[in-house]
């Protein structure tokens, strides 16, 4: 047996990385949408004025309470429900 007899090759690795996740219901994937629209809006086109400025303009934070994005850390111990997670992704992939 060599490694290739046990390791994934690229297009099975690929397919296994798009298993359907089933921790997220309906309500996660309308969370993620809301967020993904609001991110290009009202954060990216700010964005290199406040990477030159070293600071987020406290309107983006208001807007952000509007959207209902601030408080989803889990303060009182019972989860978040995923939404930090959908946020961090969301981040990480620019809002796409």
């Amino acid at each position: 047996m060599n490694a290739t007899d046990v390791m994934p090759q690229h297009g099975e690795r690929a397919r296994k990385a798009d298993v359907h996740r089933t921790i997220f219901q309906s309500e996660h994937e309308i969370f993620r949408d809301s967020f993904n629209t609001f991110l290009p809006r009202q954060a990216l086109p700010h964005w290199e004025r406040w990477e030159f400025a070293g600071l987020i303009d406290r309107s983006y934070y208001e807007a952000v309470g509007r959207g209902g994005f601030l408080g989803m850390a889990d303060p009182d111990g019972l989860g978040d429900g995923g939404m930090e997670e959908i946020i961090g992704r969301s981040l990480a992939k620019g809002g796409s």
